[in-house]
């Protein structure tokens, strides 16, 4: 369980022109995977496909923060 995850903007932008059922029905998905890292199972096809976009991107983002607490890349060395 995490307690932020970044909501990014373009999120809002692919779900905004949906009508309200379906728009809502990707952002909780959406919430709950960056929150809780449940996939949800009760999505429709064109909710699913929007959502597997908006899962990569929290997963990259989450990717980095991973790699982030363990100090990121080493220092290079000059010789």
């Amino acid at each position: 369980m995490r307690k932020a995850f970044l909501f990014y903007r373009s999120f809002y932008d692919a779900v905004k022109d949906l009508d309200t059922e379906t728009k809502a029905k990707i952002i909780e998905a959406s919430l709950i995977y960056g929150l809780d890292g449940v996939e949800p199972t009760d999505l429709s096809a064109e909710q699913k496909a929007i959502f597997t976009l908006i899962k990569s991107k929290i997963d990259d983002a989450n990717t980095k923060r991973m790699n982030g607490m363990k100090g990121g890349r080493p220092s290079k060395k000059y010789y």
